[in-house]
């Protein structure tokens, strides 16, 4: 006793060769993986009826078609139950993101400068930036998916060059100024998650991707005036390849609404020193069927 066939997606049983129902306006993907419950129950609830309770040729009578009745229930709860527990085929997701960074180019700088004059000088270069995180998910199977990240984050150092601008005339000797430099990076990468497991309902997953970043340094006008005439060529924007690994976590809210906060380093391949260590959080939507 079994399901004959997909194609004609129909239910049949060997104890009854006359009798046949229809399964067409209930067929789906979605419920090809409980083919052997379905067949189960409605076995079973043939039995309880009886041979006696048909009349005919393939016609029921009243109490026949209750336990028919029942059988349609079951299959369509079977049915919904199929589709709920589908893994979504897309996830959209956007949120913030916090990221320490080791930001080379503006020891680049300050290196530039004092290079003119046959000296070195050390710039703290770490700071805090943040910013924004989007992101579109491809779910491959049970547990892979293919991610496109694309993030910008922004922030503000200070730094002292005044003995540079002490010898170029720019400020009067003894005068102490600060160098004031804004930093924006972008980056957008792409490649493979992997679902580790779940736990108090939170799925754990890990990924590695690989794109490019942008570096965009920008300076108070001061500075901006002190490299221009010392180093004319110095680039001040810069694209790179960059790779991303990270680790996160998400939760299933209500329906297909989600939240998840990852860690991530992001490194980009550039001939400064650049080190992100971002943190991201923000909410999600998981979607079923078609991306839009």
């Amino acid at each position: 006793m079994g399901f004959e066939s997909l194609r004609g997606c129909h239910l049949s049983s060997a104890a009854n060769p006359s009798l046949y129902f229809p399964l067409r306006n209930f067929c789906s993907p979605a419920i090809s993986a409980h083919v052997r419950i379905i067949d189960s129950i409605y076995s079973l609830l043939l039995n309880l009826r009886g041979t006696s309770a048909l009349k005919g040729n393939g016609f029921f009578s009243f109490s026949s078609m209750k336990k028919t009745c029942a059988v349609v229930v079951a299959l369509l709860l079977l049915s919904a139950f199929a589709v709920a527990q589908d893994r979504p085929k897309w996830e959209i997701f956007g949120g913030y993101q916090y990221t320490y960074s080791d930001y080379g180019p503006i020891q680049d700088v300050g290196t530039a400068i004092a290079n003119n004059y046959n000296q070195s000088v050390s710039l703290d270069h770490t700071l805090t930036m943040t910013g924004g995180v989007f992101s579109i998910q491809k779910n491959v199977g049970k547990r892979w998916a293919a991610v496109l990240d694309i993030g910008g984050m922004s922030g503000t150092k200070d730094a002292d060059l005044s003995q540079y601008f002490q010898l170029l005339g720019y400020v009067p000797p003894g005068t102490t100024q600060l160098s004031t430099f804004h930093s924006t990076i972008y980056s957008i990468t792409g490649g493979p998650q992997f679902n580790l497991f779940q736990i108090h309902g939170a799925q754990v997953f890990v990924r590695g991707l690989g794109g490019a970043s942008r570096s965009v340094l920008s300076m108070d006008d001061t500075t901006r005036k002190a490299l221009n005439f010392l180093v004319p060529k110095f680039q001040t924007t810069t694209t790179d390849p960059a790779v991303l690994a990270g680790v996160g976590a998400q939760y299933l809210v209500y329906h297909n609404i989600f939240i998840r906060g990852t860690a991530d380093y992001i490194h980009p391949f550039s001939n400064s020193s650049q080190n992100y260590f971002r943190i991201t959080g923000g909410i999600g939507l998981q979607r079923l069927g078609r991306l839009f």
